[in-house]
């Protein structure tokens, strides 16, 4: 009977140890999964690891017991707190080093936690994009219609005669292109065009410049046709609504951002 006891406790002591010490092994790589995608952010092997979170830092001091781990940034130790879950989930804090979020979770690579993570991520990835495709597909079937063409002539009206400032300057707008988009509950309507302005100084100097501008209006949709807006007094999207990199054209911008590209002449009455 003391044998068969000591048997048992024995067995449960091992099953205990070989809990903790899965629990305690950080040995293997931890990701971040986010966007359909894993993204290595930790390491952990013999020699302590990598942290791969702005830039590469060396992990040292690993304690298993207290759980913790140490990095270094510009001379300074930051220590990290963390908690290994037997299911392959790293949760660790980094205290008050990162300003936008300490609190983290990462997966170890090929664990049960990793792969549940993973899938979900795809999953909600893949209905993004379908959603983002469907969008794209009815901006596309409402850019050839009349209300989309008397909205592309009204940003012109609205925005492009000619104008006199106090400092003389006047503007020439040539037409470039126009783009539609639609977000799920709203349709969004820009107007490109190249500007050249002339400024005419007092002593008859004229000075000229050139860039893009862009005019834009947001609207809905209402039985199956887009509204068109009232645009008396209305108040256009223009270039600082676009958000564009320096480097980028406006068409650069739209397409980038799923916009149709919308081919004047080619529209139609439906």
């Amino acid at each position: 009977m003391k044998k068969l006891l000591s048997l048992l406790l024995l067995g449960i002591a091992t099953i205990f140890l070989i809990s903790c010490s899965k629990q305690n092994n950080l040995y293997g790589k931890y990701y971040d999964i986010y966007d359909g995608k894993a993204k290595l952010v930790l390491e952990f092997n013999e020699n302590g690891g990598r942290f791969y979170e702005n830039g590469t830092r060396a992990i040292t001091n690993v304690d298993t017991k207290n759980k913790t781990f140490t990095f270094s940034v510009n001379g300074r130790d930051v220590v990290v707190t963390y908690d290994l879950k037997e299911n392959g989930t790293l949760k660790y804090d980094t205290g008050s080093y990162f300003t936008s979020g300490n609190e983290n979770i990462t997966y170890k690579k090929n664990s049960e936690a990793y792969k549940k993570a993973l899938k979900k991520a795809k999953e909600e990835q893949k209905a993004v994009e379908n959603k983002k495709q469907n969008n794209y597909k009815k901006a596309k079937n409402m850019a050839q219609t009349k209300e989309v063409q008397t909205i592309i002539s009204e940003i012109t009206n609205g925005n492009t005669v000619d104008k006199v400032t106090g400092t003389s300057t006047q503007y020439e707008y040539t037409y470039k292109n126009s783009y539609i988009s639609y977000d799920g509950e709203s349709y969004e309507i820009w107007n490109v065009y190249d500007v050249k302005t002339t400024d005419v100084k007092d002593n008859g100097e004229t000075k000229t410049s050139k860039y893009e501008q862009a005019y834009g209006c947001r609207t809905k949709e209402r039985n199956n046709k887009i509204v068109v807006p009232n645009f008396e007094n209305y108040q256009f999207l223009t270039n600082s609504d676009v958000g564009k990199d320096y480097s980028d054209s406006m068409r650069d911008y739209f397409i980038k951002n799923d916009y149709v590209e919308i081919n004047v002449n080619d529209i139609k009455n439906k």
